[in-house]
């Protein structure tokens, strides 16, 4: 456990890169790691806007109508047609009538009265008669 402490802390001390001679750097890893952190700032930059936008778009789908509201908005408009039509038909029905001729009135003729006489059963020869 000791030569791993021992190791870690001359990892922290020996953070400098060094240049020049030996060892696996060829000199360019400074300009590498520059290079990497400017991208790096252009990614964080890009980060930072897909984030704003994501917190836009979360908020704009508590907006969208859900299947119970294009349900709703259905009915609504099938109820508003069926009203929309019944004042057209009424409106066609109440014109078409008050638009309608008259019936040409006819000349008032006094009525015809026929009287009848009640009627009488006829008599038979068995019973007398009662005329004098």
């Amino acid at each position: 456990m000791s030569n791993v402490h021992f190791l870690h802390a001359e990892l922290r001390t020996n953070v400098t890169l060094e240049t020049g001679g030996g060892g696996c750097d060829d000199g360019g890893m400074e300009a590498r790691v520059t290079r990497l952190e400017v991208e790096f700032e252009h990614v964080r930059v890009d980060l930072d806007e897909i984030k704003a936008d994501l917190k836009k778009l979360v908020a704009g789908i508590g907006d969208i109508p859900t299947k119970a509201d294009l349900w709703s908005f259905k009915i609504q408009w099938i109820a508003i047609m069926a009203a929309a039509v019944a004042i057209i038909v009424g409106g066609i029905i109440g014109g078409l009538s008050w638009i309608k001729p008259e019936a040409p009135t006819a000349i008032q003729s006094p009525p015809i009265i026929i009287q009848v006489p009640p009627y009488q059963p006829p008599l038979h020869p068995e019973q007398p008669s009662a005329k004098p």
